[in-house]
């Protein structure tokens, strides 16, 4: 036989045998339901008396079976195996088709397609089984280039009954239509064995044909044995709810490209991650963790907003605990918006705990990012937390963070709020609320806000009647001393409530501020409220700085406004000087206290007292100094005092006292405290016009209140303001009562003269 005869021989056969292993099922006779277990079907216009093998191609329309309305069955006691399998395998179908596997089994030995081109339903009941041996689709397009029909549809794989299971040896896709939704609706087991992935969205071009929504709703049992990517490709949605028991062998991304959409809600059961979390990869991610679960991520990463330095593509990360859920690092970090094109939104609440981190890091985009702590929720146990601290460029966004609603963030090793001049974070400390370090806090555990040398940094905590607590040896940093001359202050604590010391009450003694760069200001907003840190025992600095750096820009310090009181730190006689080995008397209210008697005070409303006795000698056994600041519209002022007005101002007020201990026990042995005030040098330039000048005759007094009047004690000339770098100085005496410096003040006042014309 000649060569050519042969080859044509062979490709009959070919051709036939191809035939053969197609299987397009249509019934015979007409009725409203069809078993799979029956031999009256026809394939390609012959009737067939047996069923598909592991060999043949088999595909199941609905255009094909015309007289159905529920579709296709495969009964318990049939155990089908197939090659390739495509439910739903024509653009033409309007109608899902749907296939039953009604306690029987399918096995698919090649690729299986769920909703192919159209709509498909593929339900498991009653005990029954689906086995792919390769990848599943559940939702798939014709071809990528076959733009002539839309590929609109919905596909659905329902697992109905804890009985029935759906077993893939490779990678589950879903959403590989053009459009519609793909659905996997699991109430018994789910496997991804091997090293099979879970995508959900995966094409790429639906711009013009609308997006893909994936959906997994899980009540059973799920494991992915490699990575679930959810919200996988462009414009694509993908969603897992998960009230069962969730696992994840590999990498969880929630958003993985750029547009995407990803969201991972889990309110009962389990869910286990045994790799990293990405909420938000590139594109827009969500993780809601609810209900009283338990959920820990042991492995390595966990990244909200997590985008390449460099893309200019926006991508939003977020995550919501609530509802007693609970979530634990075990000691890793959580990384949160840290480059340039990224949001982050981080919320607590209804009795969320969020615990175990060794880093927190929220914040260092262009963009702002937030973090809310509220309804009695819990922050715990974190060595490193840092709000929008390293970004080196303009355009920095805020970083905001709020604790409210009795909620607590406790047990910090340290804590950074802003860094340098590019760099905005705000920290709100509401009511009922404590924001501390832990317990045993010691010299290295500081909470800094803005603290970076040679940049003035932003950076604010305002308190709203919470609490700070440091420790037994912790420190609040504000800002540095090393930061640029003429550069307003940008590192700052204010508002009412306390800042205090939560452990060894011996101890308080340790517990440390250092204003360095920043300021202090009592808030009252508008409400005759207290921002107490009393037990805040110093203010701190290490001998290297030096004074000269000491508030270079005039501006670092302490203010009281809107009706509030500020109670300075209290300068303890026991306060340890590390520099020196010894313990010094303290001289000064509001500035550092290891300093020589005839050092002037730096910062802005910061005052130097030394009580002498009778003979003018300094008392040098231990005593105790407690200073309270007013804001000037204080109603408690007593009356008498100049008002603020065109030409006058009250530059600062306060009531003070010479104590024994803590306790406020006033001491009786001084007769005269010689003081010196560095007023407010700000509140004072508002009274000059718009040329510059102070009005005619304006002076500086001191005054003290004895009890019935306020007197004045001395006084000079504006003019000389600047000169005496806007310090005043005077003795004041002791007062009846606990506050045994009484009440004392420094106002700015015309004394003009004139003619007087007499008339007889």
């Amino acid at each position: 036989m000649k060569m050519k005869t042969i080859l044509s021989v062979f490709a009959a056969l070919a051709a036939a045998m191809g035939a053969f292993a197609d299987f397009e099922f249509i019934p015979r006779k007409s009725a409203s339901r069809y078993d799979w277990a029956t031999t009256d079907w026809k394939s390609g216009g012959s009737y067939v008396t047996s069923l598909p093998t592991k060999s043949d191609l088999t595909w199941i329309t609905a255009t094909l079976i015309r007289n159905s309305t529920d579709g296709i069955f495969i009964n318990s006691g049939t155990d089908a195996e197939v090659k390739k399998f495509y439910l739903a395998n024509s653009n033409t179908n309007s109608r899902p088709m749907k296939l039953t596997i009604d306690g029987g089994s399918l096995t698919a030995y090649d690729v299986a397609y769920i909703g192919q081109k159209s709509p498909g339903i593929l339900t498991l009941q009653n005990g029954g089984t689906l086995v792919a041996k390769s990848n599943t689709y559940i939702g798939l397009h014709n071809t990528s280039t076959d733009s002539s029909q839309p590929h609109v549809f919905d596909a659905k794989l329902i697992i109905a009954d804890p009985e029935s299971s759906f077993t893939a040896a490779n990678t589950v896709y879903m959403g590989h239509q053009r459009g519609g939704t793909s659905l996997l609706d699991n109430k018994g087991t789910v496997s991804i064995t091997g090293t099979g992935k879970l995508q959900l969205g995966v094409w790429t071009n639906v711009v013009e044909q609308g997006d893909i929504v994936s959906i997994i709703t899980n009540s059973g049992t799920l494991s992915v044995a490699s990575d679930a990517l959810i919200g996988y490709r462009t414009n694509n949605v993908g969603r897992v709810e998960n009230t069962g028991n969730l696992t994840i062998g590999g990498d969880c991304l929630i958003a993985r490209e750029d547009y995407s959409e990803g969201c991972l809600c889990h309110s009962a059961g389990n869910l286990s991650i045994v790799g990293s979390v990405y909420v938000g990869y590139r594109g827009k991610g969500y993780l809601e963790l609810a209900g009283d679960t338990e959920t820990v991520f042991p492995g390595g990463s966990f990244a909200l907003a997590r985008n390449d330095w460099n893309n200019t593509i926006h991508s939003i990360g977020e995550l919501v605990i609530t509802n007693n859920a609970s979530l634990s690092r075990g000691g890793k970090s959580l990384i949160a918006a840290i480059n340039r094109n990224a949001t982050a939104r981080i919320a607590l609440y209804d009795n969320a705990k969020l615990s175990d981190l060794s880093l927190l890091y929220l914040g260092n985009s262009t963009t702002d990012n937030s973090f809310e702590v509220y309804d009695n929720a819990v922050v715990s146990n974190v060595n490193l937390l840092v709000l929008n601290v390293g970004h080196t460029s303009t355009g920095a966004g805020t970083t905001r963070m709020k604790v409210s609603g009795n909620a607590k963030v406790c047990d910090l090793q340290n804590a950074y709020v802003g860094s340098n001049s590019y760099n905005h974070a705000e920290l709100e400390i509401a009511d009922n609320v404590w924001f501390g370090l832990r317990d045993d806090a010691w010299d290295t555990n500081r909470i800094n806000v803005a603290r970076d040398s040679m940049k003035s940094g932003d950076a604010t905590i305002r308190l709203r009647g919470g609490a700070i607590g440091l420790g037994i040896r912790g420190g609040l940093v504000l800002g540095s001393t090393n930061n640029n001359v003429n550069v307003a202050c940008t590192s700052r604590l204010v508002g009412y409530g306390c800042v205090t010391n939560q452990g060894d009450s011996s101890r308080t003694l340790w517990s440390r501020i250092d204003v360095r760069g920043g300021s202090v200001t009592a808030d009252g907003e508008g409400v005759e409220r207290d921002l107490d840190l009393r037990t805040f025992a110093r203010i701190s600095g290490h001998a290297n700085e030096g004074r000269s750096n000491l508030n270079v820009s005039g501006t670092n310090g302490w203010y009281a406004i809107n009706k509030g009181r500020l109670c300075y730190p209290a300068r303890d006689p026991g306060e340890y000087n590390k520099d020196t080995g010894v313990n010094s008397r303290p001289r000064f209210v509001g500035d550092y206290a290891r300093l020589a008697a005839s050092t002037v005070p730096k910062y802005v409303n910061s005052m130097r007292i030394i009580p002498t006795d009778s003979s003018g000698i300094e008392l040098t056994s231990a005593r105790c100094l407690f200073v309270e600041l007013y804001a000037p519209d204080r109603t408690d002022i007593p009356a008498g005092l100049v008002e603020d007005g065109e030409e006058s101002l009250r530059l600062g007020v306060w009531r003070g006292c010479i104590a024994q201990n803590y306790a406020n026990a006033s001491r009786r042995d001084f007769t005269t405290a010689e003081t010196t005030i560095r007023y407010d040098q700000w509140r004072l330039f508002g009274l000059k016009d718009g040329n510059g000048n102070y009005p005619e005759g304006l002076q500086i007094r001191l005054y003290q209140y004895d009890g019935t009047s306020w007197k004045r004690v001395t006084g000079y000339s504006a003019a000389e303001a600047e000169s005496n770098g806007y310090r005043i100085s005077g003795t004041l005496y002791p007062v009846s009562g606990v506050y045994n410096l009484g009440w004392f003040a420094v106002v700015a006042k015309c004394n003009k003269t004139g003619t007087a014309i007499v008339i007889r």
